[in-house]
């Protein structure tokens, strides 16, 4: 972006190719943050107009599953198990993503799916991602 002597805009600043230079990252459980730095200089004399550094956060989504399809607390084998996430969120109100996933295999990519109950120990793996790549993952035993 080019501004003018004297000249005051609001403007979108594109990154330059590739991408912005990332100063400080960090990850934790909760959250990954990187610090960038904006500098604004005048390009006739070289003068620095701003140079600014600013933090942006990305918080992990949360996870929840609710499973139902019990018959007083039992799960019998041709019934179906109902899984629903849809108590799943993310505090940045980002798009999330949904994977389910039986024997390493994804069975489903929406908020809900049910199975048939079978006989012997079922492990479903559920996945909950923003559109940041930040996830969480729940394992149903």
């Amino acid at each position: 972006m080019m501004i003018d002597s004297g000249t005051v805009v609001d403007d979108y600043i594109s990154p330059p190719n590739g991408a912005w230079e990332i100063g400080q990252t960090s990850i934790t459980n909760e959250k990954s943050s990187s610090t960038f730095r904006l500098l604004v200089t005048d390009s006739s004399n070289g003068e620095v107009h701003s140079d600014s550094q600013f933090e942006i956060y990305n918080y992990r989504p949360k996870a929840c599953v609710t499973i139902s399809g019990d018959l007083n607390g039992a799960y019998v084998e041709g019934l179906p198990i109902f899984f629903d996430a849809t108590c799943s969120y993310d505090l940045d109100n980002d798009d999330l993503s949904y994977s389910w996933k039986i024997g390493g295999i994804e069975v489903s990519t929406s908020e809900k799916m049910s199975v048939n109950g079978s006989s012997g120990q079922l492990d479903v793996q559920f996945e909950l991602t923003d559109n940041y790549m930040e996830s969480f993952a729940i394992l149903c035993s």
